[in-house]
């Protein structure tokens, strides 16, 4: 059976716990529930916790904050596929042998939060020993920026909660789009390869979306090290969800490890300073070139005009297939401030590259188009 909330949040009422409270015994069969509330944690979703702790049957769940004793209930249920839930900090601190533990397999899960210590908090106090997908929310920019911000912490958390079989992780932050400028060289978003080690066992990673965090500490080595640690890479973001101001030390390089060690990407986003690089010389020399990537987008990656050209010369050999490249436009994000006198040449020199990119293409798909027109099969009266 299936059971689904208005599209916006449920807010406190009288009728609404009630009907809450009799769908635990009118439909106790229920295998798909969405509902979501305003309130973090009151008297309605205690109702509500209440009630999915009589549902055995239980394959999907979207809902706002969990208590202990649910969650318990619905890692003990072999049925459940899909998890999405809110924590507010409510946990006690619990012995790791008594917390609850997902044993089933789940192909989804995402978990979110007002601030990252009640994140950390949350991941501290639940086990998931075979799940897929997880995405981690942040939904209060403010309340983060209010709280220490540690990575480190919060990544070790993300490597005791999930097992090494985890495939796709993706962090979210809301609001950052509309980060005052104030805080794009703010020290606290940098991410550092010491912070990523922890996850460097998830070796069957597919996707990483690490866009939240300002990746300007990770360099070519760091990258390399990654790449070479999650080979599976089929998507990969990192530090391309804001204007950051700290300029990044990935070189290209560091995208060419990439693309040596991830053969199955398909989307890359991350920025790096565009550099030349020898064609003869390792990695580029021995790096298989990827025919699946046809767009990438290079954040605030900064770019000198005297090398563009070159620059398109060595992507295209990569990624012959490439023919957009996405960068920031600095109005688009803040319109009411005028954009660093860096971030408008970048961004001017990557459109210069994106064209030169496009003779490459059309030369290739026009001598592709005339192979084919020609050919003449083995099999035919005229071969």
């Amino acid at each position: 059976m299936l059971y689904s909330s208005e599209s916006k949040p449920w807010g406190s009422s009288f009728a609404r716990s009630a009907l809450l409270v009799s769908l635990a015994t009118r439909c106790p069969h229920i295998q798909k529930f969405v509902c979501s509330y305003i309130s973090d944690f009151d008297e309605h979703s205690e109702f509500l916790c209440e009630t999915i702790c009589c549902w055995s049957d239980l394959a999907h769940l979207e809902t706002g904050v969990l208590s202990t004793r649910a969650l318990a209930h619905l890692a003990s249920l072999p049925s459940l596929k899909s998890l999405h839930f809110k924590s507010c900090g409510f946990f006690s601190v619990m012995h790791p042998n008594s917390l609850p533990t997902f044993t089933s397999e789940l192909d989804e899960t995402s978990i979110g939060a007002p601030s990252l210590p009640i994140l950390i908090h949350c991941l501290r106090n639940v086990r998931f020993t075979s799940c897929q997908s997880v995405v981690l929310r942040l939904h209060d920019l403010d309340l983060v920026l209010s709280d220490p911000l540690d990575i480190p912490d919060f990544i070790v958390s993300i490597s005791e909660c999930f097992s090494s079989t985890l495939e796709q992780l993706s962090v979210e932050f809301a609001g950052l789009e509309s980060i005052s400028t104030d805080r794009l060289a703010d020290p606290r978003f940098v991410l550092n390869f010491h912070a990523i080690t922890p996850l460097l066992s998830f070796s069957y990673l597919k996707k990483v979306d690490l866009s939240c965090f300002c990746a300007s500490a990770i360099d070519d080595a760091m990258i390399k090290t990654m790449a070479q640690s999650w080979p599976l890479l089929e998507e990969f973001r990192i530090g391309d969800g804001a204007c950051w101001l700290i300029p990044p030390s990935l070189t290209f390089t560091g995208f060419v490890h990439l693309i040596r060690h991830c053969q199955h990407l398909c989307n890359i986003a991350m920025p790096f300073r565009a550099s030349l690089i020898d064609r003869n010389s390792e990695p580029f020399s021995k790096t298989i070139p990827n025919t699946k990537i046809t767009n990438i987008c290079v954040g605030n990656s900064p770019i000198d005009a005297a090398i563009t050209a070159a620059v398109a010369c060595q992507l295209h050999v990569l990624l012959p297939n490439l023919s957009y490249v996405d960068c920031f436009n600095w109005e688009v994000w803040y319109d009411t401030e005028d954009p660093p006198e860096e971030f408008e040449h970048s961004r001017v020199e990557w459109e210069r590259m994106e064209e030169f990119l496009k003779v490459p293409t059309k030369a290739a798909k026009m001598k592709q188009r005339r192979s084919t027109r020609f050919w003449v099969s083995p099999e035919s009266p005229d071969a």
